[in-house]
């Protein structure tokens, strides 16, 4: 990949300040090492500063990887002082110049098999880190290193620290994981009348918030506010930064889902069906005509943006959308996760406690 992430992006700044939000970006000087969107997060007992996906690094082996990190952390926290915020948050992302491509862009993360840079080495779990490998297999950035600036894990991630990415380079490749189950499968919902569409109307965005409240009154689940969807279907669809995909059955919309697209990744953002026409199964054969239309845009990924980790147990709240996901054959990937740096200690320190508590209680009524 040649693009930092989609939450790092300027159409992801323009919604969050639709949203209301004020967004920092700032980037090293002279030479480009490292780079970040950072979103100033107000809540009723913390102020913080929070990176989505972000620092981006530009580094060409480990200790620059540490060294751009350093020099990033340093100017977050001096944007966060300014403020009077309590900590940052951060999710780094590594970039690793590459000689071989003659525009001299750089690669983020690397592509799948199919693509022009291998996957690093998989870990223990069977999952491959989202960091560019050096020749060697060196990992760019740990969690050690992390620590060593004095970052603090999270008490959990706040972005999805698994996912499964595809390659969708070629039809070929998006059918070529799928058993004669699958295809069967994505057959018979054409035989049964139903169909595919996109759509760029921020208007539609009804359709699909009609069905995530039906799935929220299904499940118990508290998704995001009904404005949070509308902002970004008014603030994004009109550059074709996001879009609508919907699964038809006799023009009406049965399944939806919200999409990211930078031109080289296509993110499964958000998803929800009707419960009328649930037995269909439509959503599977809609997100497999999904990841045909990246193809045809020319996008090389397909990020399902957010899975179960490798060997969670059934009872994991993510288990039933994970198995699903991974029904399309993806490779799993691994992010370096949720990491914090206090900016007021003493006041971070307390909430730090109050948070860790919670999770404690939660996890105890499981």
């Amino acid at each position: 990949m040649k693009k930092p992430h989609f939450l790092q992006s300027p159409a992801w700044a323009r919604f969050q300040r639709a949203l209301g939000n004020e967004v920092i970006n700032k980037q090293s000087n002279g030479s480009l090492a490292w780079a970040y969107l950072a979103i100033v997060q107000k809540g009723r007992f913390s102020r913080r500063l929070f990176c989505p996906y972000g620092p981006t690094l530009i580094a060409k082996d480990s200790a620059d990887a540490k060294r751009q990190l350093c020099h990033a952390l340093k100017d977050i926290k001096a944007e966060a002082a300014k403020l009077r915020l309590d900590f940052v948050r951060i999710e780094p992302m590594i970039v690793v110049p590459q000689s071989k491509l003659d525009s001299g862009e750089v690669l983020l993360q690397p592509p799948l098999d199919s693509g022009k840079v291998l996957l690093q080495p998989k870990l223990d779990s069977g999952e491959v880190l989202l960091q560019p490998p050096l020749d060697s297999g060196e990992v760019l950035l740990s969690g050690t290193d992390l620590k060593e600036l004095g970052l603090r894990r999270a008490a959990h991630s706040v972005e999805p620290e698994h996912t499964v990415i595809n390659d969708v380079t070629s039809l070929q490749a998006i059918d070529s994981v799928l058993d004669k189950k699958k295809r069967y499968a994505i057959r018979k919902l054409a035989n049964d009348g139903v169909s595919y569409k996109v759509s760029y109307d921020p208007n539609q965005i009804e359709h699909f918030l009609s069905m995530l409240h039906e799935v929220a009154e299904r499940t118990g689940i508290r998704p995001l506010g009904d404005r949070h969807f509308r902002v970004m279907a008014e603030t994004l669809f009109g550059n074709k930064d996001a879009g609508l995909y919907f699964a038809m059955l006799n023009e009406i919309p049965i399944a939806s889902a919200i999409f990211f697209n930078d031109g080289e990744t296509m993110s499964y953002a958000h998803g929800a069906a009707s419960e009328k026409y649930k037995e269909l199964g439509a959503s599977f054969g809609m997100l497999h005509s999904l990841m045909n239309y990246a193809c045809e845009l020319g996008c090389s990924n397909f990020d399902f943006f957010g899975v179960a980790p490798e060997g969670a147990a059934k009872s994991h709240p993510w288990a039933g959308f994970t198995a699903f996901k991974m029904k399309f054959g993806g490779k799993r990937v691994a992010h370096l996760g949720t990491w914090e740096l206090p900016v007021n200690k003493l006041r971070y320190a307390a909430i730090d406690t109050i948070v860790r508590l919670k999770e404690r209680k939660h996890e105890r009524y499981e």
